[in-house]
């Protein structure tokens, strides 16, 4: 039998590991805990409901033991509060005795570096799997957050308007919001059926999506277990209903909390971007990826450009950073500065904690951010200027098209003697990644 100390300790180890094996943004200050006793009270996350357990090791007066779940870390964002939450509730529903516990870290500790053995597989069964993990978690935002059904919000993402695809929002829960509105639906007796978001109608739902266009979205209201559309909103207001869906084009749309992120669904696949990065985020990190093969002179620093770079998406007006070999960038930073189109900072890593919020301060101005390649920061808003280089793209914003013909120019200015490349981020959270012609 285990000692009271250590019951759990081998089994939190081994999932955890498991965890961040198949969620590569699990956070590092979350553990799993399992105590015994008394409920722990500092730095918790989120704690199981089960306090008292059945335990097969005591007597038949004894019967019950007191312990149970938990997390301890740093509070998360509340996508990953939720997550945490549904893993506690899945454990309690495995371990129903503390004999099972005991007797799993038995076998976890004789079966080696694996852990693999059949007793695992029989009380942990798909919950080692990161498909059934996302999938379990979207069915729990989906039921808690009152949504409709996800084949319903595939089927709609599906549908075209004249070979367009869908990019507007639907606002849940809300039914007497009177925003900027195109259209809004009154009470009247004879109700229509085509204003409930129901299968059969699918391609209305779709006409008045595009009626409120990507600067607005549907109004709905919940009626016992439909969906009602209320209202066609033109604009966005803040006074709109937390929970919203976002069509992002062909079966692509995602589920938002006051403008958080909760998952994501890309044709067939849904991904929780908070644990595991988005799809808009694996385009950026692959081309890091390969820049950081193609030119291993330049010693960028991966881990710290990916953890600068998620720091700004907290930014929500969008911004843009440039990294800058040393050589370059005192010359530039003396030119910038001299011709007053940039602030010059008391180099300072922007990773440190005590830093986060002059970051969120100096990346709300105009201008982008300039660092080194070991992430200290040395300006900020710099408006980056220089001859055109390249051809514009009339696609994208201007903080791309600055970005890129900046990065091009300074790149032939200093003959290629010193390397530059650029992170945009955008308002949705878009990551593009800016590198000279050539270099990819």
């Amino acid at each position: 039998m285990h000692e009271e100390g250590n019951t759990g300790e081998v089994f939190c180890g081994f999932f955890m590991k498991r965890l961040r094996q198949e969620f590569k943004k699990f956070p590092s200050n979350a553990e799993l805990e399992f105590y015994l006793g008394m409920s722990p009270k500092e730095a918790v996350i989120c704690s199981g409901r089960r306090t008292e357990w059945d335990d097969a090791r005591l007597t038949a007066e004894e019967k019950k033991t007191k312990a149970g779940w938990l997390f301890r870390g740093e509070s998360p964002d509340r996508t990953l509060q939720y997550f945490l939450e549904m893993i506690l509730e899945e454990l309690e529903k495995r371990f129903t005795n503390l004999l099972h516990l005991e007797v799993l870290e038995e076998h976890l500790a004789d079966s080696g570096e694996s852990g693999e053995s059949r007793l695992l597989k029989a009380l942990m069964g798909e919950m080692l799997e990161r498909e059934w993990l996302v999938d379990r978690f979207v069915k729990k935002m989906i039921r808690e957050k009152e949504l409709p059904a996800p084949e319903l919000l595939i089927q709609i993402s599906a549908q075209k308007y004249e070979q367009r695809m869908v990019e507007t929002r639907m606002y849940f829960g809300c039914p007497e919001q009177r925003g900027e509105l195109v259209f809004v639906k009154e009470k009247e007796s004879g109700e229509s059926g085509e204003w409930k978001l129901l299968p059969e109608n699918t391609r209305a739902i779709r006409k008045m999506m595009e009626m409120s266009g990507s600067s607005g979205g549907l109004l709905l209201s919940k009626e016992e277990e439909t969906y009602n559309v209320t209202g066609i909103l033109s604009k966005k207001s803040s006074e709109l209903p937390a929970i919203s869906v976002a069509f992002k084009g062909h079966l692509s749309w995602e589920v938002l909390e006051d403008n958080q992120v909760l998952f994501e669904y890309r044709e067939g696949k849904y991904r929780i971007p908070a644990l595991e990065g988005g799809e808009k985020d694996e385009r950026w990190q692959k081309e890091l990826d390969s820049l950081i093969n193609r030119r291993p002179e330049w010693n960028i620093k991966e881990d710290i450009v990916k953890k600068i770079v998620d720091m700004l998406k907290e930014q929500k007006h969008g911004t843009s950073i440039v990294f800058m070999s040393w050589n370059m960038l005192k010359k530039e930073s003396e030119r910038l500065v001299k011709n007053k189109r940039a602030y010059q900072m008391e180099p300072f890593p922007m990773l440190q904690k005590k830093n986060r919020d002059k970051i969120m301060g100096i990346s709300a101005v105009d201008g982008a951010i300039v660092a080194d390649a070991k992430g200290r920061c040395h300006l900020a808003g710099a408006i980056l200027d220089g001859e055109a280089v390249i051809p514009g793209r009339p696609d994208r914003g201007a903080r791309y098209n600055s970005l890129a013909n900046y990065v091009n120019w300074v790149h032939k200015k200093y003959k290629r003697k010193g390397w530059c490349f650029a992170c945009v981020l955008s308002e949705d959270e878009t990551v593009d990644l800016v590198v000279a012609e050539g270099y990819i």
